[in-house]
């Protein structure tokens, strides 16, 4: 039984009152999702997950704020340094009442506040 059949399409859910509001679907890996995150202010959401490659290394990271069902920004992160074996999302975020939100990144972090993205290089990760 080879690995595609043992790890089953990744979804994430929207629920509601009444049940599912959205899904939305993460793909498909060879390996299960690893390095999850989700916080919440009440009115915004931020997640993200790191997606390794079949041998484990990572292969790529994805971060998403969402306001209600909406999704306000998203994106995808690839690793620049192919030898590093380090984890591109390490698993932790953090989102204020604006929605303005920080997350981990293999190189430090990112803020992402009021439609601008900005990377913070530094070991220590606040």
């Amino acid at each position: 039984m080879n690995s595609e059949t043992n790890v089953p399409d990744d979804y994430f859910y929207v629920l509601g009152r009444n049940g599912t509001v959205r899904k939305f679907d993460l793909g498909r890996g060879f390996l299960s999702l690893r390095n999850a995150f989700l916080v919440s202010n009440g009115s915004y959401v931020l997640t993200g997950f790191e997606r390794p490659q079949p041998d484990g290394s990572p292969m790529s990271g994805y971060v998403m704020i969402l306001n209600g069902t909406k999704v306000v920004w998203s994106r995808t992160f690839q690793i620049n340094d192919p030898s590093c074996l380090c984890y591109i999302i390490p698993g932790w975020g953090k989102i204020d009442g604006n929605g303005c939100a920080t997350f981990g990144l293999y190189d430090g972090y990112a803020t992402y506040c009021n439609g601008k993205l900005t990377f913070h290089k530094e070991d220590n990760n606040p």
